[in-house]
């Protein structure tokens, strides 16, 4: 996500959160300047990783998980941008099958050259 497009996440949008080992998973902003509570002398309430529209920090929850995630690492949420990653993510783990299967052939047969 533009960085001009920060100040203008606000919480319950829904966002696409996708990389390559997590799959796409449409996420829901849960809060938006982030505040923490800090203890020791003095405590105090703060916003360690800044506002929103300047840091573009955020907390997210997708499925049952959630995440605190820059917004530079989400994707605005269209449903057809959704199912195009969607699609990709699948066609990505069938390949991945498919060379996992190539691979357990190959390495069953260099295993049965060496003992033959």
């Amino acid at each position: 996500m533009k960085k001009e497009d920060w100040s203008k996440v606000k919480v319950n949008d829904w966002l696409i959160y996708s990389d390559e080992y997590e799959g796409v998973h449409k996420a829901r902003v849960m809060e938006v300047d982030i505040r923490l509570y800090e203890p020791g002398p003095p405590s105090v309430m703060s916003y360690p990783y800044g506002l929103t529209k300047d840091t573009g920090t955020v907390k997210i929850q997708y499925d049952t998980h959630e995440e605190i995630l820059n917004l530079a690492q989400l994707i605005k949420y269209r449903q057809s941008t959704l199912l195009r990653l969607q699609n990709a993510w699948r066609k990505y783990q069938e390949a991945l099958a498919t060379m996992e299967s190539y691979k357990g052939d190959y390495t069953s047969l260099i295993a049965e050259l060496k003992e033959a």
